[in-house]
């Protein structure tokens, strides 16, 4: 989305006094009209190609899904009050934000974020993108995989077989087809592709040496 003179900009009624001047300052030297929004997704109905900032987080991803939806071209961006959780951050990203910005940044650098958000590039914080990084190169915290469960994964990211991982394991390939089912849905993968590249970026699969447990025919 590129600036233009007359583009609409709604701030949503919950960002704090100081950052809300920031913001109005920034827009209006890209262009923009900025208006006080309190109903977010109605305001954007109206304004498909438009600029909006909410208030992260007090307004929740869903919102920004809600918003998205009504408006898929607009850009739609998180303003931090506090110092949210990388959790936070990737959901709202998720969501359909288009960039997430701190209100202690200076004008200059503030300008340059809403810039680069506004013309269709996802912008984030150093500390989140180097936390949402940290986070794609480890298992996730609930991801709890017994010795059994990892050697499947890393006979799968190896490529082997169903059959071959079934000789190797001791299943049948029915059964051993429910748990790698199992598995990739705890992964949060659809395919053995996605599973084999996951499981590598996590260490799960370069070893060729396996603890041989029993497993039930």
């Amino acid at each position: 989305m590129h600036a233009q003179d007359g583009n609409p900009a709604g701030i949503d009624a919950n960002i704090a006094p100081a950052t809300v001047g920031k913001l109005r300052a920034a827009l209006g030297a890209l262009g923009y009209d900025v208006i006080g929004i309190g109903s977010l997704p109605q305001w954007l109905q109206a304004h498909p190609d438009a600029a909006t900032f909410l208030a992260i987080p007090q307004r929740t991803p869903d919102l920004v899904r809600e918003m998205r939806a009504a408006a898929p071209r607009a850009g739609i961006v998180a303003v931090c009050a506090d110092t949210p959780s990388a959790l936070t951050y990737r959901a709202y990203v998720k969501a359909g934000a288009s960039g997430i910005v701190e209100p202690d940044l200076p004008p200059d650098k503030l300008t340059q974020v809403l810039m680069a958000t506004l013309a269709g590039f996802v912008v984030l914080p150093p500390r989140a993108a180097h936390s949402i990084v940290r986070r794609l190169e480890e298992p996730p915290g609930d991801l709890h995989l017994t010795a059994r469960d990892k050697e499947i994964v890393g006979l799968v990211a190896r490529g082997a077989s169903p059959a071959a991982i079934a000789a190797e394991t001791g299943y049948s390939e029915r059964h051993l087809r429910r748990i790698v089912t199992d598995l990739l849905a705890r992964m949060g993968v659809t395919n053995r592709a996605h599973a084999a590249a996951m499981a590598t970026r996590w260490g799960l699969g370069g070893s060729e040496q396996h603890t041989r447990e029993p497993g039930p025919k």
